[in-house]
């Protein structure tokens, strides 16, 4: 993208897998995931588009949680140029 077209991104993110665990089926456990936040900006430096994407995994009582894959669009607005 040449420099001055970049306008705008948006980002769209979702947990693509996850995996849990429950190592003492006598306790109570619980998992919980989450995308907290998704942002799409150009970066300055390197003239790219840049993705941030914020994660959220729990696990209570005797159990584990992963999150193993996210799935992720991000579409940019730009300024064509003129012929």
């Amino acid at each position: 993208m040449a420099a001055g077209q970049f306008r705008k991104a948006t980002a769209v993110v979702s947990l693509a897998a996850t995996s849990s665990a429950v190592n003492n089926p006598a306790q109570a456990s619980s998992a919980t995931f989450a995308v907290e936040e998704a942002e799409a900006s150009l970066d300055d430096e390197s003239g790219k588009i840049e993705l941030r994407v914020d994660l959220a995994v729990a696990a209570g009582g005797s159990s584990s949680a992963v999150i193993n894959a996210v799935a992720f669009q991000v579409t940019t607005l730009a300024r064509m140029q003129q012929a």
